[in-house]
């Protein structure tokens, strides 16, 4: 059956630049308001306010289904859908489209939006635009030949679908507030202890590693290789053979803390600190929570691109209690982390399981 015989889709609207504010009574939904398929009104916010009778055309309704229509040549960054349960005076803006049900299960509708057989001819549809620029049309999108279960069966599958994405959406919940909790106690536990001070440099080995091409990364490697945000890549070396704290030492995620795996190759982009032969002081785990307490604003420089370079990091001080304290903190907090990577990995679960019915239940 075709797309169009089962749903309406409409373009959104080209709203005047002009008139948009940064608040106001009406928020114009755009493409970065649904990046990966996640409504977040907080990027980029756009408003209008006393919209005209044919800007209201484009108001969006409770459970309508917005998709994205342009994206990047040889990328998969747009087809992302959202469907809205209570939206407040919200306007569908240009490349975004609507799709609104007709005789079939709205729920059913959205996960059909989402199935492989969709993105399929989604992606093979779409057009070059302008420079690295690409588009899917409305009229394509109507011809697609879709797969529709009978009534019943539509409220089955949505039904079934619906109860692993609110599994899904508990599960990010459970790992959000976990991580809250780490954190709270991270900031108590340092906030409050007295201590005596030292140098990092007295503690650890403070370097910059060699960087590697993203060119070389081999996902069939063996070790993985570490950048600003963690794992990046795979390689077929390893510069550092046990686990390495890393602090971003550059660009947007400047300042971020990470802990390497065994055998890793760790990249340019981090500064490393290395304690494996201070021991004796400072517990490896300890020295990396404390880490997470510290603001690296003000050991950040350079008036372009925002770095930390190991001259700035030279002044650090860390608190130092007795080794028993230390393990104490450390194990107390990696048993929350643990947990936390517990319920990761079961989220994985629920999201694989969830991408593998969309794959294989609608052909």
């Amino acid at each position: 059956m075709k797309l169009g015989n089962i749903c309406s889709i409409t373009g959104g609207y080209a709203f005047d630049s002009r008139k948009m504010k940064s608040k106001g009574e009406y928020q114009i939904i755009k493409m970065g308001n649904l990046y990966n398929g996640v409504l977040d009104l907080t990027r980029n916010p756009s408003f209008i306010d006393n919209p005209t009778k044919k800007e209201l055309e484009y108001l969006i309704h409770k459970n309508d289904i917005l998709i994205t229509l342009t994206g990047t040549v040889n990328k998969k960054d747009y087809g992302y859908t959202v469907q809205l349960n209570n939206p407040n005076n919200l306007l569908l803006n240009q490349r975004c489209a609507l799709i609104k049900p007709l005789k079939i299960n709205e729920k059913y509708l959205f996960y059909l939006l989402n199935s492989n057989n969709f993105f399929k001819q989604f992606y093979a549809s779409s057009t070059g635009g302008t420079g690295n620029q690409t588009n899917v049309s409305i009229n394509d999108m109507l011809n697609f030949n879709m797969y529709i279960a009978n009534e019943k069966n539509q409220i089955i599958i949505s039904e079934f679908l619906n109860k692993i994405d609110q599994r899904i959406e508990t599960q990010i919940k459970i790992i959000k507030d976990l991580k809250m909790q780490r954190d709270h106690l991270i900031h108590s536990v340092f906030s409050s202890m007295n201590s005596k001070l030292l140098l990092i440099t007295d503690i650890a080995e403070v370097y910059q590693p060699q960087t590697i091409s993203s060119e070389k990364f081999d996902e069939g490697a063996e070790f993985p290789v570490f950048g600003a945000n963690g794992i990046i890549g795979h390689y077929e070396k390893y510069n550092h053979e046990n686990e390495q704290i890393c602090i971003a030492c550059r660009g947007s995620s400047v300042g971020t803390i990470n802990i390497s795996k065994k055998k890793s190759w760790i990249t340019g982009n981090s500064m490393v600190i290395n304690s494996d032969n201070y021991d004796d002081m400072i517990d490896k785990k300890f020295l990396y929570y404390q880490l997470m307490f510290i603001d690296f604003y003000k050991y950040i420089s350079g008036s372009g691109q925002p770095q930390i370079t190991r001259e700035s990091l030279k002044n650090l001080k860390i608190k130092v209690p007795s080794l028993a304290i230390q393990h104490s903190i450390s194990n107390f907090l990696n048993h929350i982390d643990l947990k936390i990577t517990i319920e990761a990995e079961l989220l994985c679960q629920y999201q694989l399981q969830k991408s593998y019915l969309l794959k294989n239940m609608f052909i």
